[in-house]
């Protein structure tokens, strides 16, 4: 009969060893069931704050480029404002020396060049307006089309240099490298010069150019040494 009792006794003593195992097992199951749910959120969150924090500094480099957009119409129509301004005052009251046709034709003459500068302000705002709205071929397009019809206008050296940004933006490095390098070329003394050095650099490196794009940026620091750009540049030499 005692022998039986301890037999008994060993068997639930054993089943419940087991059923503690089954438990734990079970406890450590759910844990790392957890855990891994845990750790995919955190993965996912850092996803989308990364996302977000790209799209923040999209969106801030958009904000800056329409404000160089704005500015850079403003100073064309002060441009203009004083040129007007100036050849009304050299212009003074004298007795007319040509036939009245003559001077009907110069007065059409002038209407058609403000024509002309204003026709040359829509088209490029149009192309700007729409690698705005991150329509880069459409944007490219327009941008063209603006350097063919007025390509001697103060703006053309802005719509060259955002065809680059247009192919940038699309990661088409060799056709980026291509329209930077146009500005740089036909304007080397337009006010986007710096900023087309600074991206031909950047170009550079991203198609794994190195020797090819510090010597573009250090080019940049030795003609624009007081450039926002060449700043720019320097960070990027010093490996910041």
């Amino acid at each position: 009969m005692r022998l039986q009792l301890c037999f008994i006794a060993g068997i639930l003593l054993t089943t419940s060893g087991c059923a503690n195992q089954d438990v734990i097992v079970q406890k450590q199951s759910e844990m790392e069931a957890r855990l891994e749910y845990l750790a995919h959120n955190n993965k996912s969150l850092a996803m989308q704050v990364t996302g977000l924090a790209g799209e923040v500094r999209e969106l801030k480099e958009r904000s800056q480029n329409n404000l160089l957009a704005i500015q850079e119409l403003k100073e064309s129509s002060r441009n203009t404002a004083g040129r007007d301004a100036s050849i009304s005052a050299d212009n003074t009251p004298s007795p007319p020396l040509q036939p009245a046709a003559a001077k009907i034709e110069l007065i059409n003459n002038e209407a058609t060049a403000g024509q002309k500068n204003d026709t040359a302000s829509s088209l490029y705002m149009t192309a700007f307006g729409l690698y705005s709205a991150n329509k880069y071929p459409a944007a490219i397009k327009a941008f063209n089309a603006f350097l063919e019809k007025h390509p001697d206008t103060e703006f053309a050296v802005n719509a060259q240099y955002w065809i680059g940004e247009c192919y940038y933006s699309q990661s088409d490095l060799p056709r980026s490298l291509e329209a930077f390098k146009k500005v740089v070329e036909k304007y080397p003394k337009g006010k986007k010069a710096p900023d087309a050095l600074l991206k031909i650099g950047y170009t550079l490196f991203a198609l794994k150019e190195p020797v090819q794009a510090k010597a573009a940026l250090a080019l940049l620091v030795e003609k624009f040494p007081n450039s926002s750009a060449a700043e720019k540049a320097r960070e990027k030499l010093a490996g910041r």
